[in-house]
């Protein structure tokens, strides 16, 4: 080998290791910065029974989601948590939030794993296409933050990328490698069991395709078999009874069609959700996936996709989240098209190449730095401008309500509901301060959380002895004229009333 060849490998390396860090270091900016979730069912069905399960009760039970009283979702991801939550705590995190992002970083450390599994894999078979399946890892618009994910799809997703990989990164077909991949495919459709139809498409390419021994890959559907009976017995233990959470799944939501009461679209639908994220990039999206089942019909990508598409395309509701678990596969698809496209990267190309690769930087970060849901951010930056144990009132819409359902897990239990508190009336200040009289716990300043459409006007009685601390949207956005739209922004704000302004003047104070 020539020098000049050496330096061109070691400057390759160098890009190489820089992406890897730069990759990993957006992951973790994510686990920190993405509070909140993609989907409500994101906490209700993981958050929100690790709260019951930690601490029981039948006000709890209550306000679970309707997916627990029909005993359809798993338990083996919260038990996880609890686990990890408990290691956490013997460290001193201990706290909600704290314990939240310690479980995003699980997540991260999971994907990171998985990943570096697939482009093993990959450098082993496409050597020529790894230069962008690690680009598309590393900095892929949405990667970093599905990475840090807490939802069902993310997780099992990262499990199954991580399976997929080790079927792919060489030609061994021991009996510990059957049984690994077993597991890992096992915890994937224990967590999300609709990974299943990815695990069965790759299942028979490995038969057709890839001339697995019949022992080893009898040994490996055994083994993932034996998964789904561990997370049996996690569901005994958390719903207290013995139940089938895929056989419920299946009644409730293709018997009885429940899921379709929230929203149903035609069988075309998910080329239309995957090409509006992130335009155009989504349609690049759209492209691969079409490229592939055109072109690589025998790759393993296709016939792991392709299940996955139909099964859901034929499921009346739809929602793209649905396909997150196809994500951490992405750079495998990405590197078949690199391998084979011999196109020239000049001219007007390289233009291209180049304002899509500034569109994707820039939907990053929009991805990776910003808070997902700002009502959580808000709830988070709240518990840490007052002590966790201050009370507080509650102004308008309930901050702890997210459709329809009581966040339980970051909620304070010293809250007092103050619904009657009337909007844009001199009776709120009277009101605010009859209930400071009455709740001498409130402190010596009252916070008041107030949600609603759009800021509290300027002009609101309760300024008059109140102060602005900060809000949900950013306060410049108060003063934006009227077409922009921020008067109908769902907004949270939190005001600061002293007790003694609001007690002045009022009978029985003194």
């Amino acid at each position: 080998m020539s020098f000049s060849s050496l330096a061109r490998a070691s400057k390759a390396t160098k890009w190489a290791f820089g992406l890897v860090v730069v990759g990993l270091a957006l992951r973790i900016v994510a686990a920190f910065r993405s509070s909140g979730f993609h989907h409500p069912d994101e906490h209700f069905q993981i958050l929100e029974f690790l709260h019951y399960l930690r601490a029981p009760s039948a006000e709890g039970l209550s306000f679970l989601p309707w997916e627990f009283h029909e005993r359809m979702r798993p338990w083996i991801q919260v038990f996880a948590y609890d686990g990890i939550g408990a290691l956490a705590s013997l460290v001193g995190i201990d706290g909600p939030w704290g314990q939240a992002i310690v479980f995003r970083l699980s997540s991260v450390l999971l994907s990171v794993a998985s990943a570096a599994l697939l482009l093993l894999a990959i450098r082993k078979r496409t050597r020529a296409g790894f230069a962008a399946a690690l680009l598309a890892s590393a900095v892929g618009f949405a990667m970093p933050y599905l990475s840090a994910r807490l939802s069902s799809e993310a997780v099992a997703g990262s499990f199954f990328a991580a399976a997929f990989g080790l079927v792919l990164v060489d030609e061994r077909r021991s009996w510990g490698r059957s049984v690994v991949v077993g597991m890992l495919i096992g915890w994937a459709v224990a967590i999300r069991f609709q990974t299943g139809f990815m695990a069965a498409g790759l299942g028979l390419w490995m038969i057709w395709q890839a001339r697995w021994p019949w022992p080893r890959w009898i040994a490996l559907v055994a083994t993932a078999f034996a998964v789904q009976g561990l997370s049996a017995i996690f569901d005994r233990v958390g719903y207290g009874e013995w139940v089938w959470t895929v056989g419920n799944n299946f009644v409730q939501n293709v018997v009885h069609d429940r899921a379709s009461g929230f929203g149903v679209d035609p069988w075309w639908a998910y080329f239309r959700f995957v090409g509006e994220t992130a335009p155009p990039l989504g349609i690049l999206v759209v492209l691969l996936l079409g490229w592939m089942a055109w072109k690589r019909p025998r790759d393993p990508f296709t016939w792991t996709f392709v299940p996955m598409l139909i099964a859901h395309s034929f499921v009346p509701h739809k929602e793209l989240r649905f396909l997150f678990p196809l994500a951490a596969l992405l750079p495998w698809a990405v590197a078949q098209y690199g391998a084979t496209s011999s196109t020239p990267w000049r001219g007007w190309r390289r233009g291209v190449a180049a304002l899509l690769f500034a569109l994707n930087l820039a939907y990053l970060a929009l991805f990776t730095f910003l808070p997902r849901r700002t009502e959580i951010a808000f709830l988070e930056r709240f518990d840490r401008h007052f002590e966790r144990g201050v009370a507080y009132v509650t102004y308008g819409d309930d901050p702890y309500v997210f459709s329809g359902l009581r966040v339980r897990y970051y909620a304070r239990p010293e809250a007092y509901a103050a619904a009657d508190l009337p909007a844009d009336s001199p009776d709120a200040k009277a009101t605010l301060a009859r209930l400071a009289l009455a709740h001498p716990e409130l402190g010596s300043t009252i916070a008041v959380v107030y949600g609603g459409r759009g800021f509290l006007p300027d002009g609101h009685p309760l300024f008059s002895v109140c102060r602005r601390e900060f809000a949900s949207v950013p306060t410049f956005a108060r003063r934006a004229p009227a077409w922009m739209g921020a008067h109908r922004l769902y907004v949270r704000e939190l005001l600061a009333c002293p007790r003694a302004a609001l007690l002045e003047g009022v009978s029985g104070s003194r």
